[in-house]
């Protein structure tokens, strides 16, 4: 199980279910929580899944902040880097993200 908490966010992932749905429920006792579902943006990184990986991204931050400067019509590069792909972890498909 991975969970992350940064202010009022908290992320949490696993690849037991019933281990997730025990979690959420003592912290949902203990604290005010509004479950936001599946995680598909948070901090700046897209998320994306399937039964076997995730994938992250930052091209929505990257297109807002290209567009925030009125670059995004600029010359760039096809790639800048390599992208890295995790293909040996496997969290399962259950992704939350609630607000505390």
């Amino acid at each position: 199980m991975f969970v992350a908490l940064y202010v009022d966010d908290l992320i949490f992932m696993g690849s037991k279910a019933k281990l997730l749905e025990e979690f959420k429920e003592v912290i949902k006792r203990e604290f005010e929580m509004t479950n936001l579902g599946v995680m598909k943006y948070f901090l700046g990184l897209e998320v994306d899944h399937n039964m076997t990986c995730f994938f992250m991204s930052q091209k929505r931050y990257v297109k807002e902040l290209l567009k925030k400067v009125k670059m995004l019509k600029c010359n760039g590069l096809i790639r800048l880097l390599v992208p890295y792909f995790i293909s040996e972890v496997h969290f399962g498909p259950l992704f939350f993200r609630g607000s505390i």
